[in-house]
């Protein structure tokens, strides 16, 4: 599966817990201040909050693709940074095998495929 520079990336979720935390306190505080053991402030800030929260990745600037998979090789760009890695970079695209593994002192055989 390639993928395209570009390409705009989902939005960042809800932060859920707190959340429900804010949303939970303010209904508690809600009921407290119709029963007029405390003040609506209290309530209408934290549901404030929530909403805030709950707001918060619509409201955020959307992000981009700034990483290219394909055929032809991994291309990262970041601003006026382009780096690229290609497939065919270096001996030709083959893999080479090792007598006894990568980590052994094994002779480089020949090339595989």
């Amino acid at each position: 599966m390639s993928t395209k520079i570009g390409t705009p990336l989902a939005p960042k979720m809800v932060a859920w817990v707190w959340f429900a935390v804010a949303a939970g306190f303010s209904l508690v505080c809600g009921w407290k201040a119709l029963q007029g053991q405390i003040d609506w402030t209290l309530s209408v800030v934290s549901a404030g909050i929530a909403l805030l929260i709950y707001l918060e990745p619509r409201l955020r600037r959307r992000e981009f693709e700034t990483v290219q998979v394909d055929d032809v090789g991994i291309l990262r760009v970041e601003g006026s940074v382009q780096e690229e890695v290609r497939w065919d970079f270096g001996h030709g695209g083959q893999n080479y095998n090792y007598q006894r593994g990568p980590l052994s002192r094994g002779r480089l055989l020949r090339p595989s495929g």
